[in-house]
């Protein structure tokens, strides 16, 4: 269902980022979340399946000092199920956002502040009209429906205040 969303940030810049898949702690709240309707028609359903913790989260596996992301190759920085990654990882940079108090209200659509690219970019007129075309494609009526019907995928990111930026509110369908 997302395979069409366009990616904001130039691969090439994505290959060289050392960020993404990596996380400090094997729970981190950044670890991508996969919700129960993202495995239906997915090429990579069993390894999805596989790799999915009973709290909504992809496993890591413990490296050194850090915890990477499963399907993270080190060597290559790729992902090993791209082609059917979950919605969270297409996103990225941008979030699905909700405060803890709103269980079930409002979703925003947020901005990591920490991804290089947005460091860069975050005031340039290219990056406003990805922002613009985001909101037009999360608030069509079937992707609408699949954000409302799996809620887990908005986070509660309200720890991390200062590394996020909110950009926009998804309006219920």
């Amino acid at each position: 269902m997302f395979a069409d969303l366009p990616q904001l940030v130039p691969q090439k810049i994505c290959l060289s980022c050392q960020g993404c898949g990596r996380f400090k702690d094997a729970r981190s709240v950044w670890r991508p979340k996969v919700a129960p309707g993202e495995l239906e028609d997915n090429e990579h359903k069993n390894d999805l399946t596989w790799a999915l913790g009973a709290d909504g989260y992809l496993k890591t596996i413990k490296v050194q000092d850090q915890n990477r992301c499963a399907f993270l190759n080190l060597e290559t920085n790729k992902c090993g199920v791209y082609s059917g990654r979950p919605l969270e990882c297409r996103l990225y940079p941008f979030l699905l956002t909700r405060s803890p108090s709103e269980k079930n209200g409002r979703v925003t659509v947020s901005v990591h502040l920490s991804c290089l690219y947005v460091q860069q970019s975050r005031y340039s007129a290219e990056f406003e009209k990805y922002t613009d075309a985001l909101k037009a494609y999360l608030s069509g009526e079937e992707r609408a429906r699949f954000l409302r019907n799996n809620p887990v995928l908005a986070g509660d990111y309200s720890e991390y205040r200062d590394e996020i930026e909110e950009l926009f509110t998804l309006e219920p369908a």
